[in-house]
């Protein structure tokens, strides 16, 4: 494997992380379940909703819950 071909898989495989995380953290706000996250201070549990906006700046909102749901 080409150090090309190492960059790009590796680019690939973080995407695919990012994708699983955010489909995760997605699923769990819309059965309005909580998540298990870390910081510098610790190990705590957050709403999944709360999560999503913190990381992603991104709002649950009726929209999304119809277009996941017809997503399924």
């Amino acid at each position: 494997m080409s150090a090309e071909e190492l960059k790009d898989f590796e680019r690939k495989l973080q995407e695919g992380f990012e994708q699983a995380q955010y489909d995760m953290l997605l699923d769990k706000a819309l059965k309005n379940q909580n998540v298990v996250r870390c910081n510098e201070k610790g190990v705590y549990e957050q709403s999944a909703r709360d999560a999503l906006a913190e990381v992603y700046h991104e709002e649950l909102g009726a929209e999304t819950k119809v277009k996941e749901f017809a997503n399924q």
